[in-house]
């Protein structure tokens, strides 16, 4: 038994069109009729790994219930998914594959807050003057963006300081993302120190889906080689490895 999502999107898509977007868990039976055995199956669906609180067959991306975002866009809904399968009586779980869902009009970027012994909330207000930057970026280059949105993608403590990373979604086209990258790490630079000037909060901003930069230290990496970067129309979820690699050397 080999449950498979439909439809496997091979590349990314316009945001407007996630309201009328669902994806199906399908289950092939070869020797049985479908609407037999339906009332014993059971459905979890996946979104980057982590479980989403839908038992159906069915999952529409626009209304499920996030799992872990604060955020209830279609910014958010972008990511890998995957549907387990299960059957009354049946001890084994049916995975599907796994299946990438992204937004070519979505630019992600992500926040990074360190700080010694401060709240999440303390973090979150930092976004104030975030927000001003952001906003003056979008008043001095008003085509390079329609909108941006915010969100917390985790949080950690450790014995020395506390630190966040934040998600911003800005809603671009895809031959505006090299020049919106480096407006924003112009000016996020110019301003950082105005900021955190009277505080002891350190900020980064990197994109988290399209690779702008020429090569990348082979000591930003868990790999002993350097890499070459290069633009990519797929969006990509944030990670901690390259995902668009042009070469190594």
């Amino acid at each position: 038994l080999k449950p498979k999502i439909s439809p496997d999107f091979s590349d990314s898509v316009e945001s407007e069109t996630i309201q009328q977007t669902f994806l199906t868990c399908e289950v092939p039976f070869k020797s049985r009729n479908f609407s037999e055995i339906e009332h014993q199956l059971h459905y979890v669906w996946y979104k980057d790994e982590i479980p989403i609180s839908v038992d159906n067959r069915i999952l529409e991306l626009s209304s499920y219930p996030e799992p872990v975002k604060q955020l209830s866009s279609s910014s958010s809904r972008q990511g890998t998914y995957s549907c387990v399968v299960t059957v009354e009586g049946i001890a084994d779980r049916f995975s599907s594959q796994f299946v990438n869902y992204y937004l070519s009009d979505v630019a992600t970027y992500t926040v990074f807050l360190q700080g010694v012994d401060v709240s999440v909330g303390y973090f979150v207000s930092l976004m104030k003057p975030m927000n001003k930057l952001i906003s003056d970026v979008k008043e001095d280059f008003p085509w390079l963006f329609r909108g941006f949105e915010w969100d917390i993608q985790m949080s950690w403590k450790t014995e020395e300081n506390m630190s966040v990373q934040l998600l911003l979604y800005f809603k671009t086209r895809f031959w505006y993302e090299t020049q919106l990258y480096f407006v924003l790490k112009r000016k996020f630079k110019e301003e950082v120190l105005t900021i955190t000037k009277s505080t002891s909060v350190s900020l980064e901003l990197e994109s988290a889906d399209v690779c702008f930069e020429q090569a990348l230290p082979s000591s930003s990496t868990s790999y002993n080689v350097t890499f070459l970067w290069k633009s990519t129309k797929q969006t990509k979820s944030a990670v901690s490895e390259p995902m668009c690699l042009n070469g190594i050397y």
